[in-house]
């Protein structure tokens, strides 16, 4: 489970009249939160943990008018593999191998309130 999020990106589009098809490409980070209890695996773990990666996506902005543009978006950030350390019900050590990764697709409007064209 993730509870806070950035991303930064460069985003690299090719201008087609009222499309603008790109992709983007950067930075990503997320605080994950882990709990992990389970009596069939013998293992209790419970961290909140800052990852970072990066992010590959790609998307289209269509003009509807000289102001108006709506935008479609999916990304995908790779959060590198980290190993933690949990406890089993003996209160012994054992490494718990796990990686993270991210989708996500947004749609947006974006109004400008002043157009220099």
């Amino acid at each position: 489970m993730t509870s806070n999020r950035v991303d930064a990106s460069l985003k690299l589009g090719y201008d087609a009249g009222v499309y603008l098809p790109y992709i983007r490409v950067g930075y990503g980070g997320a605080q994950f939160k882990y709990k992990a209890d389970s009596t069939i695996l013998n293992t209790k773990l419970y961290r909140r943990e800052w990852l970072s990666g990066f992010v590959l996506g790609a998307g289209l902005d269509y003009a509807l008018t000289e102001r108006v543009r709506l935008g479609l978006d999916y990304s995908y950030t790779h959060f590198a593999m980290r190993s933690l350390k949990g406890l089993t019900t003996n209160n012994q050590s054992e490494l718990i191998d796990l990686a993270s990764g991210l989708h996500t697709v947004s749609v947006r409007m974006n109004i400008m309130l002043q157009s220099n064209r």
